[in-house]
C-alpha cells in the first residue's frame, strides 16, 4: 500500500515536470526526459509510452530513457512533425532512435503545410537513411498499419514508446480501445 503512494506521488511530480516544461517552456530538453523517466519508473506493468519529443534532440533523449525501463525489445515509434524541421533536420533523424531495437516510422504529421510542397520527402525516405546507418526501421504510414505492426511484434517485457508533437498519441488510446473492445 505505502508503495502505491510513493508511486502516485511520483507520477504527480512527473506530470509536473511535463507541465513546466512543455507549457512554461522551461528546460525542456531536461525536465521532459527527467518526467517521463519518472514516469516509466512508476507505471508497473506498463509496455507503451508517449513522449512529446518533437525534434530528433528530444527523441534521443526518451530512447535514452525507454532503453533504461526496457526488458526486451524497445520499440521506437516516431510521427516525424513537418516536413520542413524533417527537411532541415533530416540527417539527426537518421540516428536519433539508435539506441531502439526497431524504430517504427509513421507518416510525416504535416501539421499547417502542404504535403505537394516537399514532393520528394516522405518517411520512406528517413527510413532508407535510417537503415543505411544500421537501424531497424520500418516504415508504417498509418495509424492502422502502426498497430498492426506493434500488434504482430509486441511481447511481455517489450516497451514501445511513441513520439512526436503531432496526433500521434492518440494511437496508444486507439490500440487500448481496440483492446477493450476485443479488436
Amino acid at each position: 500500500q505505502d508503495g502505491n503512494g510513493k508511486c502516485l506521488i511520483m507520477i504527480a511530480i512527473s506530470f509536473i515536470l511535463m507541465y513546466l516544461a512543455i507549457v512554461k517552456g522551461f528546460e525542456p530538453l531536461l525536465l521532459l526526459p527527467i518526467a517521463f523517466g519518472m514516469l516509466c519508473t512508476n507505471l508497473p506493468g506498463a509496455e507503451m509510452f508517449h513522449d512529446y519529443g518533437h525534434n530528433p534532440a528530444e527523441m534521443r533523449n526518451a530512447v535514452a530513457i525507454a532503453r533504461k525501463r526496457c526488458k526486451g525489445t524497445l520499440y521506437a515509434v516516431m510521427q516525424p512533425h513537418t516536413f520542413d524541421r524533417v527537411k532541415h533536420l533530416f540527417n539527426d533523424y537518421l540516428t536519433c532512435t539508435e539506441a531502439a531495437d526497431v524504430t517504427v516510422v509513421m507518416d510525416i504529421f504535416s501539421a499547417r503545410e502542404k504535403r505537394e510542397n516537399y514532393p520528394d520527402l516522405d518517411s520512406g525516405k528517413l527510413v532508407a537513411g535510417m537503415q543505411a546507418h544500421g537501424l531497424n526501421a520500418v516504415w508504417t504510414p498509418s495509424f492502422d498499419d502502426t498497430e498492426a505492426y506493434l500488434r504482430a511484434h509486441l511481447k511481455p517485457g517489450d516497451l514501445a514508446i511513441t513520439m512526436g508533437c503531432g496526433d500521434v498519441n492518440l494511437l496508444n488510446e486507439q490500440i487500448e480501445q481496440h483492446e477493450k473492445s476485443g479488436r
